[in-house]
């Protein structure tokens, strides 16, 4: 629920000697509050430890020891829990292969929860549009077809509906179709030897016949 001064911003306008100013919201103090009672406080050495392998997982991070010390003492400033911290690196070990800077840090942290010190960061120049959400969005759920339909397409469905058509099975219950021979088949003349010898003769006596008129037009090739 927002608060009704702030409206979930952090910020409330002030007047001081005549000047609109921005100062912190007590809701803001009271979430901090609420979040480090729910887990254990970021200690130095917690801190410490978070540092070391944020620069030992991310190239041109920080290697000396004052350079890590400045990192340290900023982690303590924004984080209030040793469960915030590590979910820092961790986010960040996600995101970035090459230091990010304390701000890229803040940025994580601001995508899960309100700073300690309530120096929030939105932009940064790798994320300008802020830290990608840890869970992927979910993809858009196709619409579903109607009952016997395969596809949305309508030519596409006509199409498979036939070819389903065509090879469907009968129902168990159904006797499979069986295509009878027709009545004219099954009542033709069985073919006898004598049948087999009459068609040979005649074979013969046809070959003999254009043998005869092939040697005709030899002779008198003009009657042809």
């Amino acid at each position: 629920m927002s608060c009704p001064k702030c409206g979930g911003s952090g910020w409330v306008i002030v007047f001081r000697r005549n000047l609109e100013a921005a100062d912190r919201c007590p809701c803001k103090t009271v979430q901090q509050t609420a979040a480090a009672a729910a887990g254990e406080a970021l200690t130095e050495n917690v801190a410490t430890a978070v540092v070391d392998a944020l620069c030992d997982a991310l190239d041109d991070a920080p290697r000396k020891t004052l350079g890590k010390a400045l990192v340290v003492d900023a982690l303590m400033s924004m984080c209030a829990t040793a469960d915030d911290a590590w979910w820092v690196a961790r986010r960040a070990t996600v995101l970035y292969t090459r230091w990010c800077g304390v701000p890229g840090l803040r940025q994580i942290l601001c995508a899960r929860s309100v700073p300690k010190d309530g120096l929030e960061v939105s932009y940064s120049e790798a994320y300008p549009e802020g830290i990608p959400s840890e869970r992927p969005a979910l993809q858009e759920a196709l619409p579903l077809l109607g009952p016997g339909k395969v596809s949305g397409d309508a030519q596409i469905d006509t199409a498979v509906q036939r070819a389903a058509e065509a090879t469907q099975l009968p129902a168990p219950d159904k006797p499979f179709p069986i295509r009878t021979v027709s009545n004219q088949l099954s009542t033709r003349k069985p073919i006898t030897r004598a049948d087999i010898e009459q068609e040979e003769q005649r074979l013969r006596e046809e070959k003999e016949r254009r043998l005869n008129e092939a040697a005709q037009r030899e002779i008198h090739p003009e009657a042809s």
